[in-house]
């Protein structure tokens, strides 16, 4: 029991003195600990700042303006048109909306509609956007010059390739020539 007592006496004190000169000094040099204190705390809001950079920098690049383009071509109908018809078109996609431009000339008879259909490469598929060109004085040829609204599947079809133009003649009903929309190296 005195045994117990003394040790109460002698480790209890210097305990608190360890413990005490430890709090005073930071438990250790005060500067190294300090300044490592703070860097931890400054990498966290550094982290929280790059990730919402981040998130700005991903935000900011969905909303930049991306370009795809088309060459219109009978060779490029499901099943293949033989055809002297060709085309060509630039979509800009900026936020939900797409700007189309573009031309074709030389039908094999006169222009009766124009889209943009869903499908792969080599896939037909059903039209989604009615396209309006300003047809030339001989019905076989046109300008494209619009913008159009976009759902997120159709973005998401567009940014995958599985969007294609298509214009349709009265000796072609279900397409003369067509182009695949693909992303250009400056779109991205």
């Amino acid at each position: 029991m005195n045994t117990q007592i003394s040790m109460k006496k002698v480790v209890l004190p210097v305990l608190v003195t360890v413990l005490s000169f430890g709090l005073l000094t930071g438990c250790g040099n005060s500067d190294t600990d300090k300044s490592n204190g703070e860097d931890m705390s400054m990498t966290g809001d550094q982290t929280m700042t790059q990730q919402r950079m981040s998130e700005g920098d991903t935000e900011a690049a969905m909303n930049e303006p991306q370009t795809f383009e088309a060459t219109l071509q009978g060779s490029n109908e499901v099943p293949e048109v033989n055809t002297d018809a060709t085309g060509d078109a630039m979509v800009t996609l900026n936020g939900d909306s797409i700007h189309v431009q573009g031309q074709f000339s030389g039908l094999s008879s006169v222009y009766t509609a124009s889209h943009i259909h869903e499908g792969a490469k080599g896939e037909n598929g059903g039209p989604i956007l009615t396209l309006k060109p300003e047809l030339g004085n001989d019905k076989m040829s046109g300008m494209f010059d619009g913008s159009y609204q976009l759902d997120d599947t159709q973005i998401k079809a567009l940014k995958e390739g599985s969007l294609y133009i298509n214009v349709h003649s009265e000796n072609h009903k279900p397409g003369e020539i067509r182009g695949q929309l693909t992303a250009t190296d400056d779109g991205m």
